[in-house]
């Protein structure tokens, strides 16, 4: 990737070193059946100094393209321009170059004829056309990898930008709830309240203090996971039933960061509407071979035309939430990892596979 226009004049200058010493040294090569091995070395230092003559040559080309960029030209502006530079500058060429060279030019090499500079000029002209193809070509193909490289920089941004909002977001009304559910329990259960307000308190800071990483292990979700389920128990007492079954090992597995946060509160959310007398949510993780399955399940049903199948519109189903987790795992690995949505028996089950990764992003 070019950092900086100095990193990218420092590359520009390499190029045109060893282009222009590729192209005096094949020039030599190609004439050296032609004349006796005894002007050899003549030949090459022609050749190096028509090399040399031409680095300056295409170097006042590029200017001009700077020029006529900065000044965005019309199309017809360019065409003109351009053509009436190649001609000068092929001419100008082909002058200094039999200039300089005269004194060291074999005896059986053409002479300067000013009746034939014209024609003789073409082959500089074409010579710097080549170099002109050659310098877009590379100039598109830099500007390209570079709007690539923005392109995904701000993707990474972007998606920084969202976790650290997911971070920072806090439902107020689970927070109003959670906070009136502890006043009804200080006077008659006290040591429930102390312990629901340490939850809390764990709670907020695993929510709000917590690094933003973009992978994290799914033990400390899970950790989440418990005491968010446990306020809320604490809110709806015996219509809620909670069960966490992590299979030994799945918890140091890594998952994308706050990937459990809506699973759950969306089963919590929509399934206390579908199952008003009682819910039942149940979180469980196994290790699988190359990553990580988490299923969470509530009871209810799937606001679906096909209940054995996916959902097909999940935002009409379990909320933004979930569908900004499916999207998350789309970016990651689409071909690896996988969403489900779906009406098993009496439960809707939401289950994820996550692949490990092979190398931590780096930040």
């Amino acid at each position: 990737m070019l950092d900086g226009p100095r990193h990218r004049l420092g590359t520009y200058w390499s190029l045109q070193l060893a282009g222009w010493a590729t192209y005096a040294l094949i020039a030599a090569v190609t004439l050296m059946p032609m004349f006796p091995a005894a002007v050899t070395p003549r030949l090459f230092l022609i050749k190096g100094i028509r090399g040399a003559l031409g680095l300056p040559c295409s170097d006042l080309l590029r200017r001009l393209y700077a020029f006529l960029e900065r000044r965005s030209a019309a199309p017809w502006i360019w065409a003109l321009t351009v053509s009436a530079a190649h001609i000068a500058l092929g001419a100008t060429w082909y002058l200094l170059f039999f200039i300089a060279t005269s004194p060291w030019q074999p005896a059986n090499a053409p002479r300067f004829q000013w009746a034939q500079a014209p024609h003789n000029s073409i082959d500089s002209v074409l010579v710097l056309a080549t170099w002109s193809a050659l310098y877009f070509g590379i100039a598109h193909w830099q500007r390209a990898r570079r709007a690539q490289e923005l392109a995904r920089e701000a993707g990474q941004r972007a998606e920084r930008a969202q976790l650290a909002a997911l971070q920072y977001q806090l439902n107020p009304h689970f927070l109003f709830n959670a906070l009136n559910s502890i006043r009804c329990s200080i006077i008659e259960e006290p040591a429930k309240a102390r312990d629901s307000l340490t939850r809390l308190a764990d709670l907020l800071r695993q929510t709000v203090y917590a690094p933003r990483a973009e992978w994290t292990p799914l033990g400390e979700e899970v950790e989440w996971a418990r005491n968010y389920l446990a306020l809320e128990q604490l809110r709806f007492e015996d219509r809620l039933e909670t069960c966490l079954e992590i299979e030994e090992g799945a918890a140091a597995c890594l998952i994308p960061s706050f990937l459990l946060h809506p699973l759950v509160e969306n089963a919590i959310k929509h399934g206390i509407r579908a199952s008003p007398a009682h819910l039942t949510v149940r979180v469980q993780a196994v290790r699988r071979d190359q990553g990580v399955e988490i299923r969470v399940a509530n009871t209810g049903r799937l606001a679906s035309a096909n209940d054995t199948e996916p959902a097909t519109d999940l935002r009409l189903t379990h909320g933004v939430g979930i569908a900004n987790l499916k999207k998350r795992l789309t970016l990651l690995d689409p071909s690896r990892n996988r969403f489900e949505l779906v009406q098993d028996g009496p439960w809707v089950q939401a289950s994820v596979f996550v692949t490990q990764p092979s190398a931590l992003p780096q930040r």
